[in-house]
């Protein structure tokens, strides 16, 4: 892991660690774990880790700090008895480390508002009355007997995943290096990834009648073991008796990250042509481990794979889909910065970088770059899955979770193609202690049964 240079922020030097990542040839895929390590394991996890599916290697706690900052906190401080955590962490002073990383910590939680930062121009209604009166989703449209276009559109979250996960984490220039433009999977699909896990517990939740925040969440509380960066901590405030919405809020750097844009496209498979629905159902899915923009990017996942049951034009889609999050917010901003870059040129490259460039300080698994990846695909992919997979992986960051948003979308239009489908087949594998094996049908069947239009 490369140390910070004198004067480095906390976003430069994660950046520059992004930029160094190389794929490893070698690198074999890391089974998920029962569960995470504890104590000074958890810290030396926390200084250094790497992507199980892909190798790319990331420090948790600098991404921390990294998310502050981005939300307008000054966070200079920790950033600078960070340094010190991770020298110590590298030179294998396990008590050194340990007492620095603690001082960090209460650095970073302590940091002042930095009142001029550019996030403090946007809106963000929090609360979930505010947050449904600001949106204007386009009214419901009946779609008739969705049944395949639901199945369909779970085939295709699965696929894009799976087709992801051996990608994630690095740079687009990166990959594009390694890789080319892939036409289709790198490696043997695998669908084992986080993203799904949370859509099979939703409906478990609402199976059980729970379709309230706090009931969704007794339902994490019971069945996932463990998450990472906002889902974790959100997992460790539930334990500790903290409720949505302060379980996404309290100590938890990471709620404008992509958490729930990865997974609320199952709340557009349960309300096909409702936007209006979906979007409510994944706002109160994601207060549990997100505020603000990242709550808003799981509103903006579902109301895509829901509107994608009536509207089949790329750009149309993503127009409609911008009503359904608070306008005025920076994730509002994003997306329509997006559809200008994905629009005002048909170089794909030239929209990629611009739009990179705009975000370069924030980290790979925040939401805004990631959806402004997803937005120019979905234009310059055309409805074509092979494309739009491909410009996901010359955009790098977060593929897989782009993927399976892209891949919901391509599937309610049923334009996968055999190539794609083939090799995942019908079975789905998760962490998930109570559900390790899973049929793809039989969760589109439970989807049908629930789903609303």
């Amino acid at each position: 892991m490369t140390r910070r240079l004198e004067g480095e922020s906390a976003w430069q030097w994660e950046r520059r660690l992004r930029e160094a990542a190389r794929p490893d040839p070698d690198w074999i895929e890391s089974d998920f774990p029962d569960s995470l390590p504890s104590g000074d394991d958890f810290i030396s996890l926390m200084w250094g880790s790497r992507v199980p599916s892909s190798g790319a290697p990331e420090i948790p706690y600098l991404s921390a700090i990294q998310a502050m900052g981005n939300r307008g906190f000054e966070v200079s401080g920790a950033t600078a008895i960070a340094a010190g955590a991770h020298a110590a962490h590298e030179d294998g002073d396990i008590d050194l480390r340990r007492v620095l990383t603690a001082s960090m910590l209460h650095a970073l939680f302590e940091a002042e508002v930095e009142t001029d930062h550019p996030y403090h121009r946007f809106h963000h209604p929090i609360s979930e009355s505010e947050v449904m009166a600001a949106i204007d989703p386009p009214a419901a449209v009946k779609v008739g007997r969705p049944e395949g276009s639901i199945h369909t559109g779970w085939v295709g979250m699965v696929v894009g995943g799976a087709f992801g996960t051996p990608l994630e984490g690095y740079t687009g220039r990166t990959l594009r290096e390694h890789y080319g433009t892939p036409s289709g999977f790198v490696r043997t699909p695998d669908t084992v990834n986080d993203d799904l896990t949370y859509s099979i517990v939703l409906l478990d939740a609402l199976e059980a009648g729970r379709d309230d925040p706090a009931g969704m969440a007794t339902e994490w509380i019971r069945s996932i073991p463990y998450g990472w960066s906002a889902e974790q901590v959100a997992l460790e405030n539930l334990r500790a008796g903290f409720r949505p919405p302060l379980s996404a809020t309290h100590r938890n750097p990471y709620t404008d990250w992509i958490g729930a844009q990865m997974r609320t496209m199952i709340c557009g498979l349960l309300h096909p042509g409702n936007p209006r629905s979906a979007v409510h159902l994944a706002y109160r899915e994601s207060s549990i481990s997100h505020s603000a923009n990242g709550a808003y990017g799981g509103m903006f996942a579902a109301a895509l794979t829901s509107l994608a049951f009536v509207i089949d034009d790329p750009g149309r889609l993503v127009a409609a889909a911008l009503r359904c999050v608070p306008p005025g917010s920076g994730y509002a901003e994003v997306v329509e910065r997006s559809i200008r870059a994905a629009t005002d040129t048909t170089d794909t490259h030239e929209a990629l970088d611009a739009l990179d460039h705009q975000h370069r300080h924030l980290n790979w698994i925040h939401a805004h770059p990631n959806i402004a990846n997803v937005v120019v695909a979905l234009i310059h992919g055309a409805g074509n899955p092979t494309d739009t997979f491909g410009i996901l992986s010359d955009a790098g960051l977060d593929v897989d979770c782009n993927a399976g948003l892209a891949g919901a979308i391509l599937g309610v239009w049923d334009v996968l193609i055999p190539e794609w489908t083939t090799p995942i087949g019908d079975r789905l594998t998760t962490y998930l202690p109570h559900h390790r094996e899973l049929s793809i049908a039989e969760l589109a069947g439970r989807t049908q049964r629930l789903a609303v239009s």
